[in-house]
């Protein structure tokens, strides 16, 4: 590079630090470019931790120890101080996390990064410290991404700090109007100072920018029903009972997740391989973590779900009866098993198995529900509507429960009972099309038999 070069990129550089530029750092998010980049001057007498003596997964240990390694390579460099704060909270390894972030943050008090892993660190144990670190990483970052300034109005709202937590919320929308987060959070703090009506408005915005929001629905339920309107309150906490609670966008966060590794991050993987049918793929990810957690029962767990959906039962069957020798009590691999004796037909084994499950965990919604598909395959009617009518007293609110129910309570001669319960699951699908067809059936054979 000649002498030429060196002064162009030289150029460059100034005006883009002097003019905010943001770098980035591969797995670590964006940070803000500070206008004095010089280096604190630290100990160079600060060790890092060792690997918890009580850390069992093997693949934590070499990712600690690695960055361990990294950072007495070279003291001073906050980006291997971060590295191993990260690996530490992507394990729930806190305590070390802390010490690490602290002395990266010692290094680099301008990187917004480290505030708010710290924070992550440390908000079940200091929480005041936590938010001090909320703060300070959302100035630094000048809400880019926003995720600190609205965690940290998220905790002020718990702590009942609203007006602050307000303050912040404003910012965030006066940056980005569309904020379906910031909506959320400015709907809670309306419902928890008791204006519901501005509370249902704020909480329309944050689903009209993120759609089928469990915890704005939640909120927007309690909303109405302190308002009065109870059919509707009754209606949006039904049309949420389905929905999972989803995690907000946020790079920072998105960084501590690559550095998960180990038992966890692969059935994790092969989890959401299942849930976008991927099937091989996930059977080839937990054949990875049962060669390498041979004792892991849930790695035997998720091999057999694999191959239960790739309709190898056979070979679904062998690992969830490997699960059960490794743990003899565990329902959910008894639950698994019962599925490949329902696809066998083999209804009285799976009986048996459901009622051994339900004597270990008696609040298994679904056991009780595959329990009465066992017995009504046996022609067991009434036992098969008592077994819905238990997993009902766990969770009123699954749409296929009532509806296997009302066929139950159909083939047991009940009619009107069976009606009720078609109706039930119609409110939590309105646009089924199985419930209405079945409502109409019933309502012509009960005019047929009416006097």
């Amino acid at each position: 590079m000649n002498a030429t070069q060196i002064t162009l990129i030289s150029a460059i550089l100034v005006t883009a630090i002097a003019s905010g530029v943001y770098f980035f750092w591969p797995g670590s998010g964006a940070g803000k470019a500070s206008p004095n980049n010089s280096k604190t001057r630290v100990s160079s007498d600060v060790l890092p931790p060792t690997a918890p003596t009580d850390t069992v997964d093997f693949a934590i240990t070499k990712a600690f120890n690695e960055a361990r390694r990294g950072i007495l390579k070279n003291k001073e460099s906050h980006f291997a101080w971060g590295k191993l704060g990260m690996i530490c909270i992507a394990h729930e390894l806190l305590p070390e996390a802390v010490v690490v972030l602290k002395q990266a943050i010692a290094l680099r008090p301008e990187y917004p990064n480290w505030h708010y892993c710290l924070a992550l660190a440390l908000h079940e144990t200091d929480i005041e410290s936590a938010l001090k670190h909320l703060e300070k990483s959302a100035a630094l970052n000048d809400d880019t991404p926003p995720s600190p300034r609205l965690m940290l109005a998220e905790k002020l709202i718990e702590l009942d700090r609203l007006d602050l937590a307000e303050k912040h919320i404003k910012t965030t929308l006066g940056k980005d109007p569309n904020n379906a987060r910031a909506y959320l959070a400015q709907g809670r703090l309306l419902y928890e100072r008791g204006e519901d009506r501005a509370a249902i408005a704020s909480l329309e915005k944050s689903l009209l920018y993120s759609p089928r929001r469990k915890r704005a629905l939640l909120v927007m339920a309690k909303a109405y029903l302190r308002l009065g309107n109870e059919p509707m309150a009754e209606k949006i906490k039904k049309s949420s009972a389905s929905l999972r609670v989803r995690g907000w966008p946020d790079p920072y966060r998105a960084d501590i997740n690559t550095h998960r590794t180990g038992l966890k991050k692969l059935l994790s993987n092969a989890d959401i391989a299942l849930g976008y049918g991927r099937n091989s793929q996930a059977v080839a990810l937990a054949k990875e973590a049962t060669r390498d957690y041979p004792d892991s029962e849930h790695a035997w767990i998720m091999l057999g779900r694999g191959h239960l959906r790739l309709r190898n039962l056979d070979k679904a069957s062998h690992a969830f009866d490997n699960a059960l020798t490794i743990n003899p009590r565990s329902a959910d691999a008894m639950f698994r098993r019962g599925v490949v004796h329902i696809y066998k037909k083999e209804y009285k084994k799976g009986e048996l198995l459901y009622k051994k499950a339900l004597e270990i965990k008696p609040d298994f919604t679904m056991a009780f529900f595959n329990l009465g598909q066992c017995l009504a395959q046996q022609n067991d009617f009434p036992g098969a509507v008592e077994a819905l009518q238990n997993a009902i007293r766990f969770d009123p609110n699954v749409f296929m429960i009532r509806l296997r129910l009302g066929d139950y309570l159909l083939s047991a001669k009940r009619p009107e009972d069976a009606l009720k319960e078609f109706e039930e699951a119609l409110a939590l699908k309105p646009n089924s099309s199985e419930a209405q067809s079945m409502i109409a059936k019933v309502k012509a054979q009960l005019k047929k038999t009416s006097p």
